[in-house]
């Protein structure tokens, strides 16, 4: 039986929860990413406040991806133009 994910985010901001979860699906090795995982579920969930909790769940880890990615792309820039 596969286990499910989701873990409320009653007690943490959005940022930190994206954090901690990141960082338990890196623990377990798994190469897959997290979104992609909760994009699985939410498309088979049939309640319709975990699913409003898993689309925030992704659009969150979607959206810190987003900026690291953009980080990324302007530190390889700035040692570009240092040269």
């Amino acid at each position: 039986m596969a286990r499910k994910l989701y873990v409320s985010r009653s007690a943490y901001s959005a940022s930190a929860y994206s954090a901690i979860r990141l960082k338990e699906h890196a623990m377990r090795g798994e190469t897959r990413e997290l979104w992609m995982t909760l994009c699985e579920q939410a498309g088979v969930e049939q309640d319709p406040v975990r699913l409003l909790e898993l689309v925030k769940q992704i659009n969150d880890l979607l959206e810190e991806k987003e900026t690291r990615m953009r980080e990324k792309q302007l530190k390889q820039q700035s040692a570009g133009n240092q040269c």
